[in-house]
């Protein structure tokens, strides 16, 4: 609505916010233009505006070709006032030909230099005389500025051409003056639609609604349109109106644009904390369009990779024996993730780089044929391996042991595996976990783990606070604070003396080793006055204590894409891109549901859907895992769907009650039997998603 309010403006009201102050507009000249010379410029001529000022006012505009005059308009009798001189003026010159139009490429107007040689004025103003009606030369304080032009249309044959000069710029006082000045109410509508009711928590839901949608390969309107179909599903987005959502995006996108041009050239993504600019663009990143911030990564992804051979063999016989006992696979090779990562050890790392799969599965002793089904299967068991306690490298949060505060089904890194030796298994798992969420990064498998955010704050080089500790240890957090704070919020000498006699500078990590904080520290007592010291010493410990486990996935990841191409990513986008969306949602699989040989209102059809939608979260998890071999759907949109889920007729005996539903997970394929009733379908389907371990057919 400001565009149009603007344009239906006079051409006289953009005159006046020109830069340095007022100027004049130059409409195309009334004068019919004399043609000088019989030939007209050629593709790869050298082509020259000059416009003529004397006295304050353009005079003439000529166009030459090789130093020749061509064209000419005689503005004499009524010249075009230009205070600011000609550089306030851009000239846009277009050509017509019988095999189709064409532009020449100006650039601005700038004083010319007799001098400089750039011109041969003694034939050219010669030539000028009779045209201006009086002798013209260098000396008669005629000014004369020069725009290059390059001729870029077909060989003209018999060409129109016209002129039009315009103010050249308008710099963003003016633009907003102008504005101001005449459109009034749209702009104090504008104001209101993109600031005033919008929160931090809006802005980042709007970006996150765009990054969701970025992945479906849409365009820019088409993301937009969908970020506003999807803005239910955000709660800060859900109460504001569609116009609300294109003016702040507008503003966002003027933002993108100055860090694209005026902030980024100057900035090392590898090291952005080193310099001002740099920690500026990592506090705003929250802020950056999809487009902008993904610009690195699709160059990387995009670059040609030979496709890989390679096959990982599982034994998931002697995985399912130690998990049946309870075992810890300590040498890390017994597991399904263990034994993968064994052979994938031998591997170079561009297996993990190429545009399909970087494997393909097969387990021992089974028959399924890995069509992208069994590998999926494989992704979706690790993840649950990785968070089981067969597995020492990642670990439930304190506040999952304790069940207390938030993140309580969320894992962090085991800051007690041994990484230090180059042949440590654990040093080769988390490497090994590192490569595969780089391959999810780039080809948008899913990895359905469940993380604390400060594994994915760490791995993006974000500074952690206590505020992230209290996501992971509710308990440490209180503490720290308490010791951190003068009363009444925190503790007195008393009360100090009370509730930690015999506190000394030695604390636990997430695993319960016991750390130092002194060279000395279990043999300093940490009294009322060193308090606040020991909580310092504490918040630096738990927030680093898993460093050197950090710096080995980081590297695994390093080895897929340069880490460097995520700097500009939010830790919830790094999460959402390795791990996907972890709800899943019945309707949005209806939605990409079809049904082959079966009606979509066939009574066991009918079944199978009032089940779904009862089911919990776990359940419906299970339930994809069967059908597809993967726990979480992909986004609204995306080409991972192909061609949907896939209901289909199983022939079945005279009973069809007495069969179980089959899946096909590389079809994304259920075939389902004529069930009688809605009981006896949740029973065979709760049975097949729980207890089918073997895929013969994936």
């Amino acid at each position: 609505g400001l565009r149009t309010a603007l344009s239906t403006r006079q051409a006289s009201v953009l005159s006046r916010a020109t830069s340095g102050g007022a100027s004049a507009s130059l409409p195309m000249p009334r004068p019919k233009p004399k043609l000088i010379d019989g030939t007209y410029p050629k593709k790869g001529d050298a082509v020259q505006c000059l416009a003529f000022v004397k006295q304050g006012g353009i005079v003439a505009i000529l166009i030459t070709r090789n130093n020749r005059p061509v064209i000419f308009w005689d503005l004499s009798s009524n010249p075009k006032k230009c205070p600011n001189g000609p550089s306030a003026f851009q000239v846009c010159v277009r050509a017509k030909t019988k095999a189709g139009g064409g532009h020449l490429k100006l650039e601005a107007l700038r004083p010319l230099d007799a001098s400089d040689g750039s011109i041969d004025f003694s034939g050219l103003l010669e030539g000028l005389t009779p045209l201006l009606g009086s002798e013209v030369n260098q000396e008669t304080a005629v000014e004369v500025a020069l725009q290059v032009l390059q001729f870029e249309c077909q060989d003209p044959k018999v060409p129109s051409m016209s002129v039009v000069c315009r103010p050249h710029c308008l710099r963003p006082e003016g633009k907003l003056k102008l504005i101001k000045e005449h459109v009034p109410e749209a702009w104090e509508e504008y104001q209101r639609l993109g600031f005033e009711c919008w929160t931090e928590d809006a802005d980042e839901a709007l970006i996150r609604t765009l990054q969701r949608s970025q992945d479906t390969n849409a365009c820019q309107a088409q993301l937009l349109q969908e970020a506003i179909a999807t803005r239910e599903e955000e709660e800060a987005l859900a109460k504001i109106e569609v116009k609300g959502i294109h003016a702040r995006y507008n503003l966002l996108q003027a933002l993108n644009n100055i860090i694209s041009t005026d902030v980024l050239p100057f900035v090392d993504l590898s090291q952005p904390r080193g310099c001002t600019l740099g920690r500026l663009l990592l506090a705003c990143r929250r802020f950056l369009l999809p487009q902008l911030r993904n610009q690195d990564l699709r160059e990387v992804v995009s670059r040609p990779s030979s496709s890989s051979e390679e096959v990982v063999t599982i034994d998931r016989g002697s995985a399912q024996s130690l998990k049946d006992e309870g075992g810890v696979d300590a040498s890390g090779s017994v597991m399904v993730f263990a034994q993968a990562s064994q052979q994938a050890s031998q591997w170079s790392p561009s297996v993990f780089r190429g545009q399909g799969a970087p494997f393909k599965v097969q387990y021992k002793h089974e028959l399924g044929q890995d069509s992208g089904g069994v590998y999926r299967d494989f992704m979706d068991t690790i993840a649950d391996e990785l968070m089981s306690p067969q597995l020492q490298i990642l670990i439930p949060t304190p506040n999952q042991a304790d069940d207390v505060g938030q993140d309580r089904e969320s894992f962090i890194l085991n800051p007690s595996l041994d990484v230090a030796s180059p042949n440590a298994p654990g040093r080769r798992m988390l490497y090994f976990l590192g490569q595969l969420m780089g391959v999810c990064i780039r080809r948008g498998d899913v990895l359905p783990l469940f993380i604390s955010r400060a594994v994915w704050k760490g791995l993006l080089g974000e500074e952690l606070t206590i505020e992230d500790l209290e996501l992971v240890d509710l308990a440490a957090a209180s503490i720290i604070r308490r010791l951190s704070r003068p009363p009444p919020e925190g503790v007195n000498a008393q009360t100090f003396a009370v509730e930690f006699a015999g506190l000394r500078f030695v604390a636990r990590d997430s695993s319960g080793q016991e750390r130092n904080l002194l060279e000395t520290g279990s043999r300093s007592l940490v009294t009322f006055d060193k308090a606040k010291l020991f909580a310092e010493r504490v918040l630096l410990m738990r927030l680093n204590e898993a460093e050197a486990q950090l710096s080995i996935l980081r590297a695994g990841l390093g080895s897929v894409l340069p880490v460097e191409t995520l700097t500009l990513w939010t830790w919830s986008y790094l999460e959402e891109k390795v791990c996907g969306v972890a709800h899943v949602d019945v309707s949005l699989l209806k939605k990409y549901t079809v049904y082959d040989g079966i009606p979509s209102d066939a009574p066991e059809v009918k079944f199978l859907w009032e089940m779904l939608e009862e089911m919990s979260q776990k359940d419906l998890r299970l339930f994809l895992h069967f059908v597809w071999g993967r726990s979480r759907l992909p986004l609204n949109g995306s080409l991972k769907w192909g061609d949907g889920f896939k209901i289909a007729r199983q022939s079945c005996g005279s009973n069809p009650d007495h069969w179980l539903p089959k899946a096909h997970t590389c079809f994304f394929q259920l075939d389902l039997p004529q069930y009688t009733t809605k009981e006896v379908c949740l029973e065979r389907v709760q049975f097949a998603i729980n207890n089918c371990l073997s895929l013969n057919l994936a």
